[in-house]
C-alpha cells in the first residue's frame, strides 16, 4: 500500500487493528529486507519495516 493510501484505510479499519492490539491479537510483521547495490561496487542493506500486510 502508497503512504498516500493509508489515511483511507485507517478511516475505515481503525476499530478492527484497535481491536486486535488491545486484545492481544496484533504481531508485528517481520521486516522487508533488500540489498541495494552500490555505485562503487558492493552492496548496503535497505529494511522496510511494514504495519500490516493486506
Amino acid at each position: 500500500m502508497q503512504t498516500d493510501n493509508l489515511r483511507d484505510y485507517l478511516n475505515a479499519n481503525w476499530q478492527t487493528l484497535r481491536k486486535d492490539i488491545l486484545e492481544g491479537n496484533y504481531r508485528v510483521q517481520p521486516v522487508r529486507k533488500v540489498e541495494i547495490p552500490k555505485p562503487q561496487g558492493g552492496t548496503r542493506r535497505l529494511d522496510i519495516p511494514t504495519v500490516i500486510l493486506l
